[in-house]
């Protein structure tokens, strides 16, 4: 009853309407302003702090160091950086909806989720045994911090956000932690025998005689890098 803008949406509509008349269906369409269209309120309210995408760039040089992942498991079409991938809602694109009712077995998985989700996403790595690479804040104060450092099984990879780390596909924004945040990259397992054989390969923390040990959590920013000390482990985060 008017101009079509989409083939798709105007053949389902035919169907719609087939299927109604064989049933003596009558319908009737109607217009709502969009703010108070409930089927609307998504679009309309679109948080856009979970749509940063990585840089093609930085996302490249990951690969390089542990090769290309299988899934990206908290994406969308927006912001993937691999060909398969989950959203958080429904999308015509993705291989499923919801990360956390999958189960993250036999694939590399590539992460960079929103940040109150890291501590979930560890607890559901240890419990599937999974294999990620993980993108996420270098910060030490949180308590996943060192629920992270645990599964690993390579040295992690530091850098710091600036001009062009982080985009927006549809908007010039830039990000509000420009130039005041660290990102890391860390490969994990979550398997304890990987975890622990790369745990038995790292030195202790030390200290020169007559000065306490360094305490965990202590970061100490270098030229070639960063450190922390985990349970008395010494970690180096190699610049990417």
């Amino acid at each position: 009853m008017g101009g079509v803008k989409s083939e798709q949406c105007n053949s389902l509509a035919k169907l719609i309407w087939k299927w109604c008349i064989n049933r003596s269906i009558w319908l009737s369409a109607s217009h709502i302003p969009g703010i108070n269209n409930e089927a609307d309120f998504e679009s309309r309210n679109f948080k856009d702090n979970v749509e940063w995408k990585l840089s093609s760039r930085i996302f490249h040089t990951i690969t390089e160091i542990w090769g290309h992942p299988d899934v990206d498991m908290f994406a969308s079409i927006l912001n993937k950086q691999v060909d398969r991938f989950v959203s958080w809602h429904p999308d015509p694109d993705c291989i499923a909806v919801d990360a956390f009712s999958l189960t993250w077995s036999n694939e590399l998985i590539y992460a960079f989720p929103p940040f109150s989700l890291i501590g979930r996403l560890v607890q559901k790595l240890r419990q599937d045994q999974g294999e990620m690479i993980l993108v996420a804040p270098v910060w030490l104060t949180q308590g996943w911090f060192a629920a992270v450092m645990e599964l690993l099984i390579d040295l992690p990879r530091i850098f710091k956000v600036q001009q062009g780390t982080l985009s927006l596909t549809y908007s010039d924004r830039i990000h509000p932690l420009i130039n005041h945040l660290h990102l890391m990259v860390c490969r994990l397992s979550g398997k304890s025998t990987k975890a622990g054989t790369f745990w038995r390969q790292l030195q202790m923390s030390s200290c020169p005689p007559g000065e306490l040990l360094q305490k965990s959590n202590i970061p100490h920013i270098l030229t070639d890098g960063f450190y922390t000390v985990i349970k008395g482990k010494l970690i180096n985060f190699l610049p990417l």
